[in-house]
């Protein structure tokens, strides 16, 4: 099933509280009574609801729609619901935000992509692209388990803690969570949990003055994009296993994108962990295997990152029980300077115009001759007026 071990155990905890907690917040999008993120033009109107998991049982919920995309009109007058018709809108990729305040003040967050299409896929009879015995055509374009794959290249028989990436390779968390393209993955329809610096900057709402070009760092993995849901408590760690494509290069880093920030590099403490190990036969350990060592070690080919909600390196910024991570493998550029002409401990100065290096010694090498060519030529002047008088 590629190069992570699927868990078969079944989590299912229930908590009965006195304080008051947050609630969490997840958006859930259907059009037709279809699930799925990718909506036609045609195919009837979107209803996008707001799920809301309160341990306070007995708090009542304000819902504010407020930061969804402009473009997107609400229909209904449910405070729960957003139903908008898609058959005026252009195609492209729009917004979804709700913020939900409980009775005591405490605030959850959640936010989604939609892509919207002119024209979708018409799936095959015959075909089977996932290979999992049902053909695309029974599948459909549907998105059963939300994770930002269609059915029909989805196997049937994935738990959600799974997500593909590359090469049938796949991403594993604990039971009990859920794993999703992030949203730079879903908005690129790369099909799996990677996207690219130009994904990233058409999808980013980047900050001002923020790049999606990580320009001093050189990748040496393909950018991970992905979600984990399902956190049980704002602020929670979750942890989950990433396959590598190739070894890990001597003095790695893991790169982080942040919308507000821009690619920093993530170091382990205050809660987060980057951890390692080798794979065995093409299958990763398992995610709570004792395997995983400290580091980012040169030739394992696993990555363990152990995320903390609405922690400095989560992607969304926010404690709201799901942690986005676009991320990669990287190593600093080197930076490759001319030496001194003269032999001189002086650092060469760089010109902005032409790109060549101008040696501070060198200038002083020529003013020099220059002088001596001067005092040769009034000599000689000298002489040949002394020789006719």
């Amino acid at each position: 099933m590629g190069n992570a071990v699927i868990g078969t155990d079944v989590e299912q905890v229930i908590t009965i509280v006195s304080r008051e907690i947050a609630p969490i917040v997840k958006l859930i999008v259907n059009q037709s009574s279809m699930k799925t993120r990718k909506v036609s033009t045609s195919g009837g109107l979107v209803t996008i609801s707001g799920r809301v998991f309160d341990k306070n049982v007995n708090d009542f919920h304000s819902y504010d729609w407020s930061r969804t995309d402009n473009n997107i009109v609400d229909l209904d007058n449910v405070p729960e619901t957003l139903t908008f018709d898609p058959s005026s809108m252009q195609a492209g990729v729009y917004r979804v935000r709700l913020k939900v305040t409980d009775s005591s003040g405490l605030t959850g967050e959640s936010k989604t992509h939609i892509k919207v299409k002119v024209e979708m896929p018409v799936l095959s009879s015959t075909l089977d692209s996932d290979n999992d015995g049902i053909v695309d055509s029974l599948e459909g374009l549907g998105d059963s388990d939300g994770d930002g794959i269609p059915d029909y290249l989805d196997p049937l028989d994935q738990p959600v803690n799974i997500l593909p990436i590359l090469d049938k390779q796949v991403m594993q968390s604990r039971p009990g969570l859920s794993i999703l393209l992030g949203d730079f993955a879903f908005s690129g329809e790369r099909g799996s949990a990677t996207t690219s610096e130009t994904d990233i900057s058409n999808f980013g709402e980047l900050a001002a003055g923020i790049s999606a070009l990580d320009r001093n760092f050189e990748k040496k993995s393909d950018i991970v994009d992905f979600v984990i849901e399902g956190i049980d408590q704002q602020g929670d760690q979750a942890s989950i296993v990433i396959p590598l494509s190739q070894p890990i290069p001597a003095d790695a880093v893991y790169r982080k994108f942040l919308a507000n920030r821009g690619w920093v590099t993530m170091l382990s403490g205050n809660g987060y962990l980057i951890e390692t190990a080798l794979s065995v036969n093409g299958v990763c350990p398992e995610i709570n295997s004792n395997n995983y060592t400290a580091g980012l070690i040169q030739g394992n080919n696993c990555l363990k990152l152990t995320l903390i909600d609405g922690g400095e390196y989560d992607g969304d910024g926010i404690s709201n029980g799901r942690i986005a991570d676009p991320g990669v493998i990287a190593v600093e550029k080197t930076v490759v300077t001319t030496p001194p002409v003269s032999g001189g401990n002086t650092p060469d100065s760089t010109t902005s115009g032409g790109g060549g290096v101008i040696n501070i010694w060198f200038l002083f090498l020529l003013f020099e001759l220059w002088l001596v060519v001067i005092m040769s030529v009034n000599h000689m002047i000298n002489r040949r007026v002394f020789y006719e008088d």
